[in-house]
C-alpha cells in the first residue's frame, strides 16, 4: 500500500514539475513579436493611410501603384505607424537600371515620420544603383542636430534586374542592415533620438519604373502607434 502512495507521489511531482516546465516556457514565449506587412498590389487600399511628400520642389514628385508594385519619383513615404522598442523591416524592391540610366538614390530605413527632412533618421542611402563601379550605399544616423555616416559600402551586392531584400534589424542602440544576405553594417548609431521608428521609403529616378518597391514588412516587440497622416 505504501509502495503504491509512494509511485502515485512520484507521479504526482513528475506531472507537477513538467506543469511548472511547461507555464515557464509559455512565459517565455509571452515575449513575442507582431507583424506588419504591406503588399504593394493595385488593391492595396492602406496606401492612403501612409505619409506622401515631396523631396524636391512643389509637383516635381509622382507616384503610382499597380500590381508591379509601387513606383515613386522625388517623394518619400511614411507608413502608417511607428514603432516602439525593437524592430525588424524587410523591404523588397526591384532595380531595372543600367550606366546609361542609373537611379539615383534610393533610401529606405526609419524615421520619426515628421517631415523632410527628418529630425530623426536611421537610413539606407542607395546611390546610382545599376551603374557598376559607381553604385555605392551610405549608412546615415541624424538626430539631435546632428548627422553620422556610419558607413559607406562599394561594390553592392547583384541586385539590378533582379528582387532585392533590405533587411533592417534595430535593437537598442545596435542596428544591422543587410541586402541580399550580405551584411552592410552591423553597430552602433548614436544620433537618432526619437522613441518612435516609422518605416520610410524614397527613391529619386529619372527613368520610369527604375526602382519599385513591392512590399515592407515590419516585427516589433513594443507597440504600433498610428501616426495620423489623414
Amino acid at each position: 500500500m505504501q509502495r503504491g502512495v509512494k509511485m502515485r507521489t512520484r507521479r504526482y511531482l513528475a506531472a507537477a514539475m513538467a506543469l511548472a516546465i511547461a507555464l515557464g516556457l509559455a512565459g517565455c514565449g509571452s515575449v513575442a513579436s507582431r507583424t506588419w506587412t504591406a503588399t504593394f498590389v493595385e488593391n492595396y487600399d492602406e496606401i492612403e493611410y501612409w505619409g506622401k511628400l515631396e523631396t524636391g520642389d512643389p509637383g516635381t514628385g509622382e507616384w503610382l501603384m499597380d500590381d508591379n508594385g509601387l513606383y515613386m519619383s522625388e517623394m518619400v513615404f511614411f507608413g502608417p505607424n511607428g514603432y516602439t522598442g525593437d524592430v525588424t523591416m524587410k523591404v523588397v524592391f526591384r532595380v531595372a537600371a543600367g550606366e546609361t540610366d542609373p537611379v539615383r538614390s534610393v533610401d529606405i530605413g526609419l524615421s520619426d515620420g515628421s517631415g523632410i527632412p527628418c529630425p530623426n533618421a536611421l537610413i539606407a542611402t542607395f546611390e546610382n544603383l545599376g551603374n557598376p563601379g559607381e553604385d555605392q550605399c551610405r549608412v546615415l544616423d541624424f538626430g539631435g542636430g546632428k548627422g553620422s555616416e556610419l558607413t559607406v559600402v562599394h561594390d553592392l551586392p547583384p541586385g539590378n534586374g533582379l528582387v532585392n531584400e533590405l533587411i533592417m534589424t534595430k535593437k537598442g542602440d545596435k542596428v544591422k542592415f543587410q541586402l541580399n544576405g550580405v551584411c552592410l553594417y552591423d553597430g552602433s548609431f548614436a544620433c537618432y533620438g526619437s522613441e518612435v521608428f516609422v518605416p520610410s521609403i524614397c527613391i529619386m529616378q529619372d527613368k520610369a519604373q527604375g526602382a519599385i518597391f513591392e512590399s515592407v514588412t515590419v516585427d516589433y516587440f513594443g507597440n504600433a502607434i498610428d501616426m495620423g497622416y489623414i
